[in-house]
């Protein structure tokens, strides 16, 4: 007797949501459009998992995807690392050719690499997620002393050396970079 082939119920493949992950409050509170990315962005992880932390998906791909504009994908994409679903690994980045490079995640719920699951998400202190307004405020913008453990130039001139567009000051008899000559006193 011939063994009868099982056939695939789901032939595209399915992402799993885990029962663990919908009980939390964090997934209660997140928006609708986070949850959707986060199911996007689980798309793209290998069955086995080992792809963890090399996640990458851009906004815009995602916005394709979804039917969103790119901006709300970018502020789901913050949400989810709000409420601890997603830590970024890796910034997204300009290459070599000229193309963007997406940033690359991690889920909180499955091991990275020799490091065990972190759950963020069980941890989330019940603090609101930032608004796309809160996000554009200057407060909340970078300043150069959270990029840059260089001091800040304190004078004009201080800010002149350093730039690579500034031009140095004019000095007095010419134009070149030697001095002008001093005539001496005849006496």
């Amino acid at each position: 007797m011939a063994k009868r082939k099982r056939e695939n119920r789901f032939p595209g493949g399915y992402v799993i949501v885990p029962k663990a992950i919908l009980s939390t409050r964090a997934w209660r509170a997140m928006s609708a459009e986070g949850r959707l990315l986060w199911i996007d962005v689980r798309e793209w992880l290998r069955n086995d998992g080992l792809n963890n932390g090399k996640v990458g998906r851009s906004c815009r791909d995602a916005a394709k995807s979804l039917g969103f504009h790119k901006d709300t994908v970018a502020h789901r994409f913050i949400e989810l690392e709000h409420y601890g679903f997603l830590r970024k690994t890796c910034g997204g980045f300009l290459g070599a050719d000229g193309r963007g490079i997406a940033a690359r995640y991690r889920f909180t719920d499955l091991p990275h690499g020799t490091h065990p699951p972190t759950r963020d998400f069980e941890k989330w202190d019940g603090s609101v997620c930032p608004t796309a307004s809160d996000i554009r405020d200057p407060a909340h913008c970078p300043t150069a002393s959270d990029t840059s453990r260089l001091p800040l130039p304190s004078t004009e001139l201080d800010q002149l050396q350093g730039s690579l567009t500034a031009r140095a000051p004019a000095r007095a008899g010419g134009a070149g970079s030697s001095p002008a000559p001093v005539a001496k006193e005849e006496a």
